[in-house]
Protein backbone atom coordinates (compact mmCIF):
# COMPACT_ATOMS: atom_id res chain seq x y z
CA UNK A 1 0.00 0.00 0.00
CA UNK A 2 1.30 3.79 -0.57
CA UNK A 3 -0.65 5.83 1.45
CA UNK A 4 -1.41 8.59 0.97
CA UNK A 5 -2.35 7.66 -2.93
CA UNK A 6 0.93 9.42 -3.67
CA UNK A 7 -0.27 13.01 -3.07
CA UNK A 8 2.35 13.77 -0.23
CA UNK A 9 5.66 12.97 -2.32
CA UNK A 10 4.51 13.46 -5.76
CA UNK A 11 5.02 10.71 -8.00
CA UNK A 12 6.10 7.97 -5.21
CA UNK A 13 2.84 5.73 -6.27
CA UNK A 14 4.69 4.93 -9.71
CA UNK A 15 8.04 4.49 -7.99
CA UNK A 16 6.11 2.02 -5.93
CA UNK A 17 4.23 0.22 -8.52
CA UNK A 18 7.83 0.26 -10.42
CA UNK A 19 9.54 -1.43 -7.60
CA UNK A 20 6.11 -4.04 -6.81
CA UNK A 21 6.44 -5.17 -10.39
CA UNK A 22 10.24 -5.48 -10.04
CA UNK A 23 9.57 -8.22 -7.42
CA UNK A 24 7.76 -9.96 -10.85
CA UNK A 25 4.48 -11.15 -8.53
CA UNK A 26 1.32 -13.12 -9.59
CA UNK A 27 -0.54 -9.84 -8.60
CA UNK A 28 -0.17 -6.15 -7.19
CA UNK A 29 -3.14 -4.54 -5.72
CA UNK A 30 -2.67 -0.93 -5.07
CA UNK A 31 -4.72 1.75 -3.96
CA UNK A 32 -4.69 5.23 -6.11
CA UNK A 33 -6.94 8.57 -6.28
CA UNK A 34 -9.48 8.40 -9.02
CA UNK A 35 -8.31 11.50 -10.64
CA UNK A 36 -4.88 9.18 -12.01
CA UNK A 37 -6.61 6.48 -13.10
CA UNK A 38 -6.63 7.32 -16.83
CA UNK A 39 -2.48 7.98 -16.30
CA UNK A 40 -1.58 5.18 -14.41
CA UNK A 41 -3.72 2.90 -16.48
CA UNK A 42 -1.94 4.34 -19.85
CA UNK A 43 1.45 4.31 -18.13
CA UNK A 44 0.93 -0.24 -16.98
CA UNK A 45 -0.48 -0.65 -20.23
CA UNK A 46 1.84 1.24 -23.23
CA UNK A 47 5.31 1.65 -20.92
CA UNK A 48 5.17 -1.82 -18.19
CA UNK A 49 3.27 -4.05 -21.16
CA UNK A 50 0.51 -5.19 -18.20
CA UNK A 51 -3.07 -5.77 -18.32
CA UNK A 52 -5.09 -3.80 -15.81
CA UNK A 53 -8.29 -4.44 -13.57
CA UNK A 54 -9.77 -2.14 -11.51
CA UNK A 55 -11.49 -4.11 -8.97
CA UNK A 56 -13.48 -1.55 -7.05
CA UNK A 57 -14.24 2.03 -6.62
CA UNK A 58 -14.52 3.29 -3.13
CA UNK A 59 -15.48 6.02 -1.29
CA UNK A 60 -14.34 7.58 1.84
CA UNK A 61 -13.51 10.19 4.14
CA UNK A 62 -10.33 10.46 5.59
CA UNK A 63 -10.01 12.60 8.69
CA UNK A 64 -7.48 14.67 9.70
CA UNK A 65 -4.50 13.17 11.09
CA UNK A 66 -1.42 15.70 10.66
CA UNK A 67 -0.42 19.28 11.83
CA UNK A 68 -0.17 19.90 8.20
CA UNK A 69 -3.30 18.98 6.93
CA UNK A 70 -5.64 21.73 6.15
CA UNK A 71 -9.53 20.22 6.51
CA UNK A 72 -10.93 18.35 9.28
CA UNK A 73 -11.59 15.62 7.15
CA UNK A 74 -10.98 14.90 3.01
CA UNK A 75 -13.16 13.12 0.91
CA UNK A 76 -11.68 10.68 -1.21
CA UNK A 77 -12.55 8.32 -3.95
CA UNK A 78 -10.24 5.70 -4.49
CA UNK A 79 -9.79 3.17 -6.74
CA UNK A 80 -8.14 -0.70 -6.23
CA UNK A 81 -6.62 -2.06 -9.33
CA UNK A 82 -4.48 -4.94 -9.93
CA UNK A 83 -1.61 -4.89 -12.63
CA UNK A 84 -1.92 -8.60 -13.88
CA UNK A 85 2.03 -9.51 -14.04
Amino acid sequence: MNPPFGTRNTGIDVTFLEQAIALRPRAIYSLHKTSTRKFLVKKATEEWGLEVEVIAELRFDIPKMYIVSFASSFANSPFVWTPRI
